[in-house]
């Protein structure tokens, strides 16, 4: 059966425990609190993530993780007070990769090191109907 990521298969909501839980891996993986972002179920589900790392190419702007069920992972830079950001890589690949292999892109950006692309993968639709909710049920629990 496919569903979408914001469909909730049952009163105990496990489409939004299964991406509390593989945003709480990858806090664990990147070793930030889950206090450090927010993420949401609505259509698009997207997370932000505050991290320890600020951008190499301007040391005084601080660097977050960017996450959206189309695109994937970002990193991004905060570019001023109001909070707007700039994105400076998309990982690729999967819009539910390994929680190591983001902290592997995270530490690549904040090391300088070219890695992701620079543009937007658009690696599925919010409203498709496929594995995503598969992909993340695994990380149910792991709040």
């Amino acid at each position: 059966m496919s569903m979408k990521i914001n469909e909730r298969p049952d009163a105990d909501g496990v489409a939004q425990a299964s991406l509390e839980g593989y945003f709480a891996a990858v806090c664990a993986e990147v070793g930030i609190s889950p206090k450090s972002g927010w993420w949401e179920v609505e259509r698009p589900s997207n997370a932000y993530l505050a991290v320890d790392e600020h951008d190499p190419t301007h040391p005084d702007r601080d660097l977050a993780l960017v996450w959206d069920e189309e695109n994937g992972w970002a990193a991004v830079a905060e570019t001023n007070a109001a909070h707007d950001i700039q994105v400076l890589r998309y990982l690729g690949g999967q819009v539910v990769p390994d929680p190591r292999v983001v902290g592997a892109f995270l530490a690549d950006v904040a090391a300088g090191r070219q890695c992701g692309r620079p543009d937007p993968p658009r690696l599925r639709s919010c409203v498709a109907e496929d594995d995503l909710p598969s992909q993340l049920v695994r990380y149910l629990g792991r709040e």
